[in-house]
C-alpha cells in the first residue's frame, strides 16, 4: 500500500493582502484584520499563488490550468492550459516561471 502525502497550498502576502488558494477558489484577505477582499472560483484545484506587479498567478490542477488574476479585484486577466499538471510558480528576472508534468517549462513576462 502506498502512502500519499498532500501538501496544502501556501499563501502569498503582498501589498497588505494575504492570497490563498485551494479547493477551486482563490481568495484575498486584508493582512491586518483578516477581512475578506475578494473570492474567485477557479474550475480546477488550485496550487500555491505568487503575486507580482499587481497580479496573482496560480496553477490549476491535473487539467494543466494556469491563471492570472488582478490582485486588487480577483478578476481573471488571462489563463493558459498546459498539457498536464503545472507546478507552483516562481518570479525571477521579470518573469513568472512554472514547470509542468508535460515536460515543459513555461515563462510569462510580468506586466509593468
Amino acid at each position: 500500500e502506498q502512502i500519499k502525502f498532500v501538501t496544502p497550498p501556501s499563501p502569498a502576502v503582498a501589498e497588505g493582502a494575504v492570497y490563498t488558494s485551494g479547493m477551486g477558489v482563490v481568495q484575498a484577505f486584508n493582512a491586518i484584520d483578516g477581512t475578506p477582499l475578494w473570492s474567485t472560483p477557479i474550475a480546477d484545484q488550485t496550487g500555491s499563488p505568487v503575486v507580482a506587479n499587481g497580479v496573482v498567478y496560480v496553477p490549476g490542477g491535473l487539467e494543466g490550468g494556469f491563471h492570472a488574476l488582478d490582485a486588487a479585484t480577483g478578476e481573471e486577466l488571462w489563463s493558459f492550459t498546459a498539457g498536464n499538471l503545472v507546478t507552483d510558480p516562481i518570479v525571477a528576472n521579470g518573469m513568472v516561471y512554472a514547470g509542468s508534468l508535460d515536460t515543459n517549462l513555461y515563462a510569462f513576462t510580468l506586466p509593468t
